[in-house]
């Protein structure tokens, strides 16, 4: 089932009117901010192709979630994150950035962004998101 994506019409936290990704500080936090040219078309076929993240509770025994918790895609090197917003039916995404707490993204979810870098000809700019923002 595709996901919608949900830009969050009513609040501006991820917008701004640079054509690229980026974070800026708002009251100590780093905000991530999205390409103004990242249409909603362009955002929810972004959506549909990313990774799930990992259940990290399926190798406990429990039941695996009805829904990925976290989503991760490549584009234009940038790596995105987006979590539910209707949970099984739509998500909002943003830059994202390693944080303190969090820990780093799976290995598997690197690996398989990393390729899809190499596909699209952006890796290099991939790695330097990496080093910059793990």
């Amino acid at each position: 089932m595709p996901y919608q994506y949900d830009r969050g019409d009513h609040r501006y936290k991820h917008c701004w009117n640079n054509d690229h990704a980026g974070f800026v500080r708002d009251r100590g936090n780093l905000i991530g901010k999205c390409p103004k040219s990242i249409t909603n078309a362009l955002a929810e076929s972004i959506l549909n192709g990313a990774i799930p993240e990992p259940d990290p509770f399926a190798v406990r025994g429990r039941p695996p979630d009805p829904w990925p918790r976290r989503l991760y895609a490549v584009y234009e090197g940038v790596i995105y994150e987006a979590v539910p917003t209707d949970p099984g039916k739509s998500y909002h995404g943003y830059p994202w950035r390693g944080r303190e707490g969090r820990g780093l993204l799976p290995a598997e979810v690197v690996e398989q962004l990393r390729k899809r870098a190499q596909t699209d000809g952006c890796l290099k700019e991939f790695e330097n998101w990496l080093d910059e923002y793990s």
